[in-house]
């Protein structure tokens, strides 16, 4: 099981939890920090900045959706 997280906060509660692993997903970005529905709004730049953040909060291995 590898549960989603939006923001680095979210990936610092998965760690404590124990999990091993991260999914952060382009519709989870998208929804969660822009308010919008996931039609390609946020750019590449967008996602990467956001995997940086959670990458740098936490030392888990991220699975990033960036298919648009």
């Amino acid at each position: 099981m590898v549960p989603g997280a939006a923001n680095a906060l979210a990936a610092r509660v998965i760690h404590s939890l124990g999990f091993e692993a991260i999914y952060l997903s382009g519709a989870g970005l998208t929804n969660t920090f822009y308010a919008m529905p996931d039609l390609g709004f946020i750019s590449l730049n967008h996602i990467a900045s956001h995997t940086q953040a959670i990458s740098q909060a936490v030392g888990l291995p991220l699975i990033v959706d960036a298919d648009t």
